[in-house]
């Protein structure tokens, strides 16, 4: 594995898997047109609770990565990932999922990148969802 000059330039094995696997069939980037369809017209509130709640789980997600806070980070990973699969944000949620598995193996070398990873994908879950709105 290559060193990384800067924050979020390299991303560990299994990160970068399940940020490209967007492309393959098997793992789609997102489901939330299928989660449109499925909720109908209660769509708009989902997409709106989503987009008001995640925002302060990401900003805590942040800071106990900061803080190297393995239990918390679990935790607040684990309700984001619920949150995350609900709507259909499957590459988002399976990000999620992996930094979960991590802090409760207490393997947190690696937050930092997948936190980075995570913010990203979830830009682009916000602006596709405010653009379905």
């Amino acid at each position: 594995m290559s060193s990384s000059s800067g924050a979020g330039d390299a991303l560990p094995p299994n990160s970068q898997d399940i940020l490209h696997a967007g492309g393959t069939p098997s793992l789609p980037a997102d489901e939330l047109d299928i989660t449109q369809q499925m909720f109908g017209d209660a769509f708009p509130e989902l997409a709106r609770l989503f987009l008001e709640d995640s925002p302060p789980r990401l900003v805590a997600l942040y800071d106990a990565v900061a803080a190297r806070d393995c239990a918390s980070l679990a935790h607040i990973v684990h309700t984001l990932c619920g949150s995350t699969s609900s709507i259909g944000a499957t590459k988002l949620a399976a990000l999620c999922g992996e930094l979960e598995t991590r802090a409760r193996n207490n393997l947190i070398d690696e937050a930092d990148h997948l936190a980075q990873a995570i913010k990203l994908e979830y830009a682009r879950i916000e602006k596709k969802l405010d653009a379905m709105l």
